[in-house]
């Protein structure tokens, strides 16, 4: 029989693996055109290989870059927020603390407490584990961070995406009562469906 936390380390990427689907359909929907952003991009890493430009003046135009291209996606990124909220919050909180990957898991979200999955709870947890923080951050920094920083914001915010992640997995696989960071600072458990659940 599986682990719990085999189980839901399955259950994320069951998960992931449909949001990132989910985003595809999307982005062939909806995609601004940024070839010439990404062409400049290639120009700034020849210039600084060839010693034509700095490492600092390299930084400060992919930042200038990077803040373009955000800025063009922003529409993309508010999308991909609003889809990671409904699939990782709204549906488990109207599915019994269950997305597609965990009810394919037999697993399911609760409070610690025992009672149902709050909605605060679920939003907490997924701030954590499924890159909401990132996207967030994202969209505000998009809006709010000067361009000659830029880069290094999107430096800083992407590793403590995947530093909280990592974490969360450590924990699932090593602790002993299987609780993520997610778990924790949400109050939340997560446990198999037994036959009546």
């Amino acid at each position: 029989m599986q682990s719990l936390s085999g189980r839901r380390i399955a259950a994320w990427i069951i998960d992931i693996i449909i949001v990132l689907l989910l985003i595809m359909i999307i982005s062939l929907i909806y995609h601004p055109n940024i070839h010439f952003l990404k062409e400049s991009l290639n120009q700034n890493a020849v210039s600084y290989m060839q010693n034509d430009i700095s490492f600092s003046e390299y930084i400060t135009s992919i930042s200038i870059i990077y803040k373009q291209i955000d800025s063009v996606n922003i529409f993309v990124s508010i999308i991909n927020t609003f889809i990671v909220i409904v699939y990782f919050v709204v549906v488990p909180y109207f599915n019994k603390g269950k997305t597609i990957g965990k009810q394919i898991q037999k697993i399911t979200v609760k409070m610690q407490s025992g009672g149902n999955i709050k909605l605060s709870s679920l939003f907490i947890r997924n701030l954590i584990n499924n890159g909401l923080l990132y996207l967030i951050l994202l969209i505000v920094g998009t809006l709010v961070i000067p361009e000659n920083i830029y880069f290094i914001f999107l430096t800083i915010i992407g590793i403590i995406q995947v530093v909280l992640l990592f974490t969360s997995m450590f924990m699932i696989v090593y602790r002993k009562d299987r609780k993520s960071l997610h778990d924790i600072i949400a109050h939340t458990t997560v446990s198999i469906i037994n036959k009546k659940g």
